[in-house]
């Protein structure tokens, strides 16, 4: 009869959550895209749809994925769905989970969502100033700096560059230095 149980218990084990891991979901999801994007968002969304059997940590990791996945394809509304999603399964006022607010904020500006991108890297650039996470600060203010821009808002956006740059060079970061470096150029070129 024990035997019989223990059968019985390892068949639902093994049968309870489908056998299907994250990294195989987006492999093939990738090869998808290769051939038809919409054949792949269809195929992650069919999937989405299985993941409340999974446990907490597997459903975290397809959030996280699809949210780079999904920011790859430029579908940065499909982004932040899965950004908001990833965010239940962080700790609250964890580092993690506001590295995924900057990253939700960043999805926002790309849609045009100006207001709600400020918002989002407001809050970020709080805790990054009071956790002591420069280089999450200059990122931040480097996205502040984007949402002014976007708004004509010149002379903001350059106060938030050069808040950055100076981050960025006590950091000795000089990749994102050209980078920053390169917004400011495009800011210039726009007003003059």
């Amino acid at each position: 009869m024990r035997i019989l149980f223990l059968f019985l218990v390892l068949l639902f084990l093994g049968t309870a959550y489908p056998q299907l891991s994250n990294d195989s979901v987006y492999v093939k999801a990738k090869q998808l895209a290769n051939e038809d994007v919409n054949k792949a968002i269809a195929y992650i969304q069919d999937v989405e749809k299985k993941m409340v059997s999974y446990p907490m940590k597997e459903q975290h990791i397809f959030y996280q994925q699809g949210a780079t996945f999904f920011h790859l394809l430029g579908d940065f509304t499909s982004e932040i769905k899965f950004r908001l999603k990833e965010q239940e399964f962080l700790p609250p006022n964890s580092d993690t989970l506001y590295q995924i607010k900057y990253l939700l904020a960043l999805a926002q500006t790309n849609i045009g969502d100006l207001k709600a991108a400020q918002a989002g890297f407001e809050t970020c650039r709080n805790f990054f100033l009071k956790n002591n996470n420069d280089l999450a600060l200059a990122n931040t203010f480097s996205g502040l700096a984007g949402v002014y821009g976007f708004r004509g808002e010149a002379k903001k956006s350059i106060q938030y560059n050069l808040k950055a740059i100076e981050i960025y060079l006590k950091l000795k970061n000089y990749q994102k230095l050209s980078h920053i470096h390169s917004n400011m150029g495009n800011t210039y070129f726009i007003i003059s």
